[in-house]
């Protein structure tokens, strides 16, 4: 089973989906304030507003990352992402997108250098 997300990776998975702090709320049928007061890290929240953050970020295809030597993070646990924040990419033999290969292209690295 997956953790909750924290403060942090709930603004961090607002940002790659380009939702507000009103968006999430809405989405998990919670009020702006415990949103923004969660994310503040100025409120705990209870089992049941935990989880339906986390059915928020994850119904839109993001998973929370636990903290190791890089920090937490989230990222999308699925390849069909919204297409505004998701470039097509190849395809393997598998039939799944390679991600290292989205990263690549957008930072300009080459496999053949």
């Amino acid at each position: 089973m997956r953790r909750p997300f924290s403060g942090c990776q709930s603004r961090m998975g607002r940002a790659a989906l380009g939702w507000s702090q009103s968006d999430l709320a809405r989405r998990a049928s919670l009020s702006v304030e415990i949103i923004d007061q969660f994310e503040r890290q100025a409120r705990a929240l209870s089992g049941q507003s935990s989880m339906r953050i986390k059915r928020a970020f994850n119904g839109a295809g993001l998973i929370s990352i636990p903290a190791n030597r890089a920090g937490e993070g989230v990222r999308f646990c699925r390849p069909n992402a919204p297409d505004s924040l998701h470039h097509p990419s190849p395809v393997s033999s598998s039939g799944r997108r390679d991600f290292d290969d989205d990263l690549d292209a957008k930072e300009g690295f080459d496999d053949d250098e």
